[in-house]
C-alpha cells in the first residue's frame, strides 16, 4: 500500500477521481471528523494512498517506525520499517501481524493475528470468551501502548469453538476494506487511551 502525505484537497480530489463527487465529499467529512474528535487524534497526519501493495511510502515528513495508521472506519496496520523516501506498512491481515484486543459487549480479552489468506481471526481463552457472538465489535485494547484502545478493528463472522482446549478461535471481518482505501491518518502521538469516541457506532 504506497501512501502520500498531502495536502486535503488533494485527498478529496483523488477519492473524487476513483468514486465521484458524493463519495469524496463524504471521505472528506469523515477524515476530518476523526481528526478532529475531542478524544485525541489530534497530532495525526493525513495520507494519500497512491497504490495498495503491501508497503505504504510517502514523500514529505519523517515517520517513526511503530507509528499506527487507521481509516476512518478502523485500524489499518502500522509502520514497521522506515526507509528514505518511503515506510512500510504491517496491514492487519498479514500473517505476522498481532494486535491486542477485545471484544466490545463482553470486554473479553485476547489477540487479533493475520492470517495467510489475508483475513483476520481473534484468539482468546476459552473459559473467558462463552459469551462472544456472531457480530460482536472487536476493537483494539490499548495495552503494549502502541496502539490506542477503542480503534474499530472488525466484527466477529464465525467462532471457532475447540471444546477443552486453552484458546478458542472467532474470524473476524475487517472494519476495514483494505482494498478500497483512499485517504489515512498516521497517529504521530499525542493519543488519548481509548479513542472509541471517535469512530462512528454501527452497534
Amino acid at each position: 500500500m504506497q501512501l502520500r502525505l498531502d495536502a486535503a484537497d488533494r485527498l478529496v480530489e483523488l477519492v473524487e477521481e476513483r468514486r465521484g463527487p458524493v463519495a469524496a465529499e463524504e471521505a472528506a467529512c469523515r477524515l476530518f471528523a476523526l481528526r478532529r474528535a475531542p478524544a485525541g487524534l489530534a497530532r495525526s497526519l493525513l495520507a494519500e494512498v497512491v497504490d495498495t501493495d503491501a508497503r505504504l511510502s510517502w514523500r514529505g515528513d519523517t515517520v517513526a517506525r511503530l507509528t499506527a495508521v487507521i481509516a476512518p472506519d478502523g485500524l489499518v496496520g502500522r509502520i514497521v520499517d522506515v526507509r528514505a523516501g518511503s515506510s512500510v506498512v504491517q496491514v492487519l491481515t498479514d500473517p505476522a501481524s498481532t494486535v491486542g484486543a477485545h471484544v466490545v459487549r463482553t470486554r473479553t480479552p485476547g489477540i487479533i493475528e493475520g492470517e495467510p489468506r489475508g483475513t483476520l481471526r481473534f484468539k482468546y481463552m476459552a473459559r473467558d470468551g462463552s459469551g462472544i457472538q456472531v457480530g460482536d465489535v472487536v476493537v483494539t485494547s490499548g495495552l503494549g501502548g502502541l496502539f490506542p484502545g477503542g480503534i474499530p478493528i472488525g466484527r466477529v463472522r464465525t467462532i471457532d469453538d475447540r471444546g477443552s482446549a486453552l484458546f478458542s478461535y472467532a474470524q473476524v471481518t475487517p472494519a476495514v476494506d483494505f482494498a478500497r482505501i483512499d485517504e489515512v491518518l498516521l497517529l504521530t502521538g499525542g493519543a488519548a487511551r481509548d479513542v472509541a469516541a471517535s469512530f462512528r457506532s454501527d452497534g
